[in-house]
């Protein structure tokens, strides 16, 4: 299943986007229609069309989101403070924003807030990052109902001009920073509020984008610095001041603090370096990496270990080599950091928890809904057989749901307990969790 657009091709959706980001409701009498390359959509006008699949795509997310977790929906939204998809679209007026975009990047931007308007961290909807400058903010929630950002990081020329660690972000370009954050929000994917304040907003305060964030929080449209109005943490004072969007990309960047750095997951792939950079500065080495799911540090003087996790998918074969590793290296009984804040997820992360656990503990357990046709469709692909024949029991019995079993039936048959022992070899020592929200 497409995350991006649910319920469509990926071809039937070039196609409708270039059909309608052109013309300003002139006639396209001659195309015809519907975004799954099916018929029923009378292109008789670009505005129509536009308004025709904005209707439909939110009529199935809607539809969808009826059937994904109708329990845990509720908490969602409320914590959030949203009446819901169909309320948040609306709180943002998206249909008249979609109807009216008539060109491609308009449609672009459109998009992308109606996406985002799903509030789920999972939709692949990043902004690409086009330059950064030479500053990091981060959120402080000493006042959990009043967040603020403060610098976090910086490079020396930015220090040589008075900035501080601590110093307190009141305004990005003449905007008070609480305002921003609500007009950056609509182009950001987060599931929560405070996923977004931690991951997302941080990367956008210093950086500008490719085109789509609204041109207005920026100086702007080709003007490239970008002026901050911040609060002495030493003396109280309020000060401004401008830099540039320098480089392209926060690799780029000599931090005062190279271990403050926030990196994607996908930056890991094409730059390892950038992440072994961070543990190396408190004294770690590396002695084992498999370049896709986790690598391992250790810091012989402190006692510690460290492994970063980044993938949950397919481990059993990268545990067994992690173990290895540990103990050639004769550090099974060092005290361990799991840093989980890149982790992708997937559906192995109870091989983890094994090398891990002093006791036997219970893996999640979990089921289908089997009229959510592309996710039980998912399921049959991504999980092999048993998971099919599970489902297709269900299927057959014109069950609403599947039984519940211990989750994806990865490492217990239909039926199972989902009681895990811990490993034979594991980690013995003391460990923490560090994992984003």
């Amino acid at each position: 299943m497409n995350n991006s657009f649910v319920g469509y091709k990926k071809i039937g959706v070039l196609f409708l986007l270039a059909a309608l980001s052109v013309g300003d409701g002139s006639s396209a009498s001659s195309v015809s229609g519907s975004p799954d390359g099916g018929s029923g959509y009378d292109l008789t006008t670009a505005e129509q069309a536009r308004a025709d699949f904005y209707d439909d795509f939110v009529a199935k997310t809607l539809v969808r989101g009826a059937h994904v977790t109708p329990v845990l929906a509720p908490i969602k939204w409320s914590n959030l403070g949203v009446d819901g998809f169909a309320g948040r679209i609306a709180e943002l007026d998206l249909r008249t924003e979609f109807i009216a975009a008539d060109t491609s990047a308009k449609m672009r931007r459109a998009i992308v807030k109606l996406n985002n308007a799903r509030m789920d961290r999972h939709i692949a909807s990043r902004l690409k990052i086009l330059r950064v400058a030479p500053i990091k903010f981060y959120p402080d929630f000493s006042d959990e109902a009043n967040p603020f950002f403060f610098v976090a990081n910086m490079d020396q020329s930015v220090s040589d001009q008075g900035v501080a660690r601590g110093d307190r972000l009141l305004a990005i370009n003449g905007i008070n920073t609480s305002e921003y954050i609500d007009r950056l929000s609509p182009f950001l994917r987060f599931s929560t509020t405070r996923h977004m304040l931690v991951t997302e907003a941080p990367r956008y305060l210093s950086a500008r984008d490719a085109g789509v964030i609204d041109s207005s929080l920026y100086q702007g449209k080709s003007d490239n610095t970008v002026t901050y109005t911040l609060e002495s943490f030493a003396d109280n004072n309020t000060y401004d001041i401008t830099l540039q969007y320098n480089f392209a990309n926060e690799r780029d960047v000599s931090w005062l603090d190279p271990f403050i750095l926030e990196l994607d997951r996908e930056d890991f792939a094409s730059d390892e370096m950038a992440y072994e950079s961070q543990y190396t500065a408190l004294g770690f080495t590396q002695i084992f990496d498999t370049h896709k799911d986790a690598a391992l540090y250790v810091n012989h003087a402190e006692q510690m270990a460290l492994i970063e996790w980044y993938d949950f998918d397919d481990t059993r074969e990268t545990v067994q080599d992690l173990i290895a590793a540990a103990l050639a290296e004769g550090i099974l009984d060092y005290d361990l950091i799991v840093d989980a804040t890149h982790s992708g997820g997937g559906n192995s992360s109870a091989l983890l928890v094994q090398i891990l656990a002093s006791e036997a503990f219970k893996t999640t357990f979990g089921n289908v809904r089997t009229d959510d046709i592309a996710f039980v469709n998912a399921n049959k692909a991504n999980h092999g057989s048993d998971v099919e024949a599970w489902i297709q029991q269900a299927l057959d019995g014109g069950a609403s749901f599947t039984t519940n079993e211990p989750f994806k039936l990865e490492f217990f048959p239909q039926g199972g307990n989902g009681i895990m022992e811990p490993a034979e070899k594991r980690f013995t020592g003391n460990w923490s969790l560090a994992k984003n929200i």
